[in-house]
């Protein structure tokens, strides 16, 4: 298999859909959970962010091993944009969601 063009890019977002993966699992079982209690729903919203911070762990892992088995070699670009990308996107979201309720 050829190595892709830009492995440092390819990496980050492998990353990130691994983490993006992870979330939504642990938060479909906590809701499933929380269901069946009047008292757990208030903090899914909190139990989201908790998850996101948790999970934070597997997109690294998963960016790191993918630029080891490529070769490349620019880890700075790749562990920041790892770690801004994804969250800024999120905020991004909840602010047009925001956005639209307020107007």
């Amino acid at each position: 298999m050829r190595p892709p063009e830009y492995p440092a890019v390819f990496a980050t977002l492998l990353g990130m859909g691994i983490q993006i993966y992870c979330m939504v699992w642990l938060f479909l079982l906590t809701v499933s959970l929380a269901s069946t209690s009047m008292f757990f729903r208030p903090f899914l919203f909190l139990c989201a962010f908790i998850y996101s911070a948790l999970t934070g762990f597997a997109n690294g892992w998963v960016t790191g091993k993918v630029m080891k088995f490529y070769g490349a070699t620019d880890w700075l670009f790749a562990a920041s944009a790892s770690s801004v990308i994804f969250p800024f996107y999120l905020f991004c979201c909840l602010m047009a969601v925001d956005l639209i309720e307020w107007l």
